[in-house]
């Protein structure tokens, strides 16, 4: 093989097959996750930030390239053939420029619309503009694009105002092939000399040199619109933005195949060894890691989007279920947010409940809250409250209380929140009420107390936390029922106990004056009239009627509870307003085993009701003959009594 045959010096880690794979795949790569944030048709943040990580890594990777060819220049250890691939490598790997290029711009064309609506006028605009070309000179990928062009300007002009005097090429190096848009140019050619020199000169000065690329790409998709006739708005910036995109990627495959084309032809002039595999190259394939985390990362980043508008949807709408699925999909911070201040504004506060736990709670994120949800009323924050602590929405309760909403307030129901938590069992709730100060001894309009409405739905929990709190047990409501009277009233033995316990006044009286130990025994509640009985409750004090407590229990047959009643000394005779006693409302009833029992502790058999009736005559009216025998066999008188005849 001659001298000619061989004049280029085999280079693998410059035009190796693992240095080009990997440069090409990383570019084309790069322009996936810019398809991905353009398909919906809007640029977030988010994608704009990964974008700007994505091409300030693969940029500053090309910046290290060209330096590296300065090296091997210097040590002339690089011809000016292998000075050319790196050359065309580099224009490929300014790709990531221009693909951040056109997505920041098209952000910006987005919230230049936003700022439209908001009504900004053309000083507004102008403002706007100028802040953006200041922030855009200050953006990293923009600053080290640009860094990148200058340098592979200022290799490019050192190669072509004398490629013989470069680096190690020898004369024959002159006569290898390159190809520009598929037309071949040898080294050697003044024509590729002179317009490579143009070109490096005018890209060569930083800040400067991104205005006449940009204009490139700006101007023919500029055109493109006007030909299609869509105006630059909202709806044709994304058809440029696409067209850049697909400008880029044509470029691109043109710079690839260039490349791909030169390296074949130039075979022949190239001694063998540009095929070896080498350390450089493997450390160049590494490079294809950052493409695909990049990729990945967008896939992500598609994917909760998507269910970020699934979420946002759910929210609008109060769907709990699409919203705990999408939480259980992976749904960004942000998006979270922006869903509580919807499902917030919507009054779906279920949805507020279940997006504040799994954004980690009120601490977490009201600081992000705060904002979008200033400027409600009190009267909203308060219609909030209430049916936040009615359905049990601990975290909602938390965040009105934050955003300054009154615990105290009475609802159209009549009820405090404390009141709902209390009534419905919400122990939690309560909690969070009693540690938000909540006022524990407010009544509503019909006088009732938390305290209460715990008695009567036996939430035994809760009246032991409020009576560690030293909650009044004794504020009646408008007809004088108090906590000791519903938990007496329905049973809740327990709840007795602990108000037993809080000194709550066992003879309080109602209205009508009966007393809890009068509606326990009226109800069959042995326990708690056991109780009652112990804590030495009065067992002979009258309602309004006159009736007492063992005139109900012999009424309704309760035998234990009337033994219960004697033993603690109740009075066996004393009448009501009409004169009946417990002995005729037994008779009356036909509870034979409580006429036993009253008639064996020395209940008068004869005592005449108001209109001259006696137990006897109760028994024989309705039929009891067992109690007649026996009120008979103690003494019991046959009378005439209101012309009721035996």
């Amino acid at each position: 093989m001659s001298t000619l045959d061989t004049c280029l010096p085999s280079n693998p880690d410059t035009s190796g097959i693992g240095v080009r794979t990997a440069i090409y795949a990383q570019n084309l790569l790069s322009f996936i996750p810019a398809i991905f944030a353009l398909q919906d048709g809007k640029v977030t943040p988010l994608e704009l930030e990964a974008l700007e990580t994505q091409s300030t890594t693969i940029l500053i990777t090309a910046f290290a390239i060209l330096l590296s060819v300065i090296v091997q220049v210097l040590q002339r250890g690089l011809t000016n053939y292998h000075a050319a691939i790196i050359l065309n490598l580099s224009w490929m790997n300014n790709t990531n420029l221009f693909i951040y290029f056109i997505l920041y711009a098209y952000h910006t064309f987005e919230l230049r619309d936003e700022e439209v609506k908001q009504g900004g006028d053309r000083r507004a605009l102008r403002a706007f503009w100028v802040s953006r070309v200041k922030k855009a000179m200050r953006n990293p990928v923009l600053i080290i694009g640009s860094a990148h062009l200058s340098l592979m300007s200022a290799v490019g002009i050192w190669l072509w105002t004398k490629p013989i005097a470069f680096g190690n090429s020898q004369p024959c190096s002159l006569a290898a092939s390159l190809f520009v848009v598929g037309q071949r140019a040898s080294i050697g050619s003044q024509g590729l000399r002179a317009w490579s020199l143009l070109i490096y000169s005018l890209l060569l000065i930083p800040g400067l040199n991104l205005i006449i690329p940009i204009g490139f790409f700006a101007a023919p998709i500029w055109a493109l619109g006007h030909f299609f006739s869509f105006p630059p708005e909202r709806g044709s910036v994304v058809k440029l933005a696409r067209a850049g995109l697909a400008m880029l990627a044509i470029i691109n495959v043109i710079l690839l195949v260039d490349t791909e084309v030169a390296i074949s032809k130039n075979q022949g002039l190239t001694a063998k060894g540009d095929g070896d595999w080498s350390f450089g190259q493997t450390l160049a394939l590494l490079l294809l890691l950052i493409p695909m985390r990049d990729i990945g990362e967008a896939l992500l980043e598609r994917r909760a989007k998507k269910v970020g508008e699934r979420l946002k949807a759910a929210s609008e709408v109060g769907d709990l279920g699409v919203v705990r699925d999408a939480i259980k999909s992976g749904v960004p911070r942000r998006v979270i947010e922006s869903s509580i201040t919807t499902a917030f504004k919507k009054g779906h506060l279920d949805v507020v409940e279940v997006l504040i736990e799994s954004a980690g709670g009120v601490e977490v994120i009201y600081p992000l809250l705060q904002t979008s949800l200033a400027g409600y009323s009190q009267a909203e924050l308060e219609s909030r409250f209430s049916l936040g602590a009615r359905n049990q929405h601990i975290q909602v309760v938390r965040l009105l209380a934050k955003l300054g909403g009154r615990i105290d307030v009475i609802d159209s129901d009549k009820k405090t929140a404390l009141c709902y938590a209390a009534q419905n069992g919400h122990i939690e709730i309560v909690k969070v009420l009693v540690e938000l100060k909540a006022d524990l001894n407010l009544q509503t309009s019909d006088g009732r107390t938390a305290l209460s409405f715990a008695a009567e739905n036996g939430h035994t929990e809760i009246v032991e936390v409020l009576a560690a709190l030293k909650t009044d047990p004794d504020i009646p409501e408008l007809d004088g029922w108090t906590a000791l009277h519903y938990a007496a009233w329905i049973g809740h033995t327990k709840i007795v106990k602990v108000l037993a316990k809080l000194k709550a006044d066992l003879n309080l009286q109602t209205s009508n004056g009966r007393t809890a130990l009068s509606f326990a025994a009226e109800n069959g509640h042995t326990e708690i009239v056991m109780a009652l009985a112990w804590l030495k409750a009065d067992p002979n004090i009258l309602a309004s009627n006159g009736r007492t407590a063992l005139s109900f229990a012999a009424e309704n047959g309760n035998t234990e509870i009337v033994e219960v009643l004697a033993a603690l000394k109740a009075d066996l005779d004393i009448p009501e307003l009409d004169g009946w006693t417990a002995l005729h409302y037994a008779a009356w009833t036909g509870h034979t085993e409580i006429v036993k029992v009253l008639a064996k502790l020395k209940a008068d058999l004869n005592l005449q009701t108001s209109n001259g009736r006696t137990a006897l005559s109760f028994a024989a009216e309705n039929g009891h003959t067992e109690i007649v025998n026996i009120l008979l066999e103690l003494g019991a008188v046959l009378q005439l009594s209101h012309n009721f005849m035996f």
